[in-house]
């Protein structure tokens, strides 16, 4: 299998534990393979409505360091449990 094709499986992989919800697969999915930094919060937030912590804490690292991601238009807000 060369690098390529392997590299598709994995993003197809991802994408069917997005399909799933997984929490971890969001945050994998905004990590490795969106280009957008609105929509890699849109997927963070959505893991963090999961429960995920860790995507919590990355939402605040994406605000703090100003990705230009505008906090009322783009980022839904988590639901606190």
């Amino acid at each position: 299998m060369d690098d390529d094709e392997s590299q598709q499986q994995s993003a197809d992989f991802i994408e069917q534990l997005v399909k799933a919800n997984y929490s971890g697969a969001f945050r994998e999915k905004a990590i490795r393979y969106v280009k957008h930094a609105a929509e890699a919060v849109s997927l963070l937030a959505k893991s963090a409505d999961l429960g995920d912590a860790q995507e919590m804490a990355a939402i605040g690292v994406y605000l703090a360091s100003g990705m230009n991601v505008p906090r009322t238009k783009t980022m839904p807000t988590p639901n606190m449990k």
